[in-house]
């Protein structure tokens, strides 16, 4: 839980994204953790990726490639 709480911190724009299916009718308990846990999973995800990408373009600017 203090993992999510640092992502929403860090990405405010999840928060309204989470509460909106936790406000949601149409889906149990259930299914709303599993969709909140996909949101999550898919920003730390490009997170990593955009991380990967300004390693990889420091390291061919300093030619260390």
């Amino acid at each position: 839980m203090a993992e999510l709480i640092q992502v929403i911190r860090e990405h405010p724009q999840l928060k309204s994204q989470i509460q909106e299916i936790v406000q949601r009718k149409d889906l149990q308990e259930q299914a709303k953790m599993a969709t909140i846990q996909r949101i999550v999973r898919e920003t730390g995800k490009c997170l990593r990726e955009t991380g990967q990408a300004l390693d990889r373009l420091g390291c061919r600017a300093m030619g260390d490639h």
